[in-house]
């Protein structure tokens, strides 16, 4: 009965300790995606950056979906804002499934769409 006791003691503290993740995230990334995330978002709400809006496209479609089919209309924007929205919320639930698996680069294109 003592030797049951026990290992259920032990089975309950080995329960109880807390497992830490780790994450190895890639802070450089991280703000050259949110950047990016930025000048679309500037471009949408205030028709500024129209310059940079497909070069910051370009490099999130690398990484998440970008609906590219709602954008292409004469004027390269989004029709209205709940359609940017849609992306933006699924760009930033993309980062946050994959944020810890020290996402690289694609095609070394850091240097133009990391703009501090």
């Amino acid at each position: 009965m003592k030797l049951y006791c026990l290992f259920f003691l032990l089975l309950i503290y080995s329960c109880s300790i807390k497992k830490e993740s780790v994450c190895n995230e890639n802070l450089s990334f991280k703000n050259a995606f949110f950047r990016n995330i930025e000048i679309v978002e500037n471009h949408t709400l205030r028709k500024e950056g129209k310059n940079d809006i497909l070069t910051a496209l370009d490099f999130i479609s690398k990484y998440a979906d970008v609906s590219y089919d709602k954008i292409y209309n004469y004027e390269i924007r989004y029709p209205n804002i709940e359609d940017f929205n849609q992306d933006k919320a699924n760009w930033i639930k993309w980062y946050e499934s994959n944020k810890c698996n020290n996402i690289q680069f694609k095609n070394n294109n850091t240097k133009a769409n990391n703009t501090n």
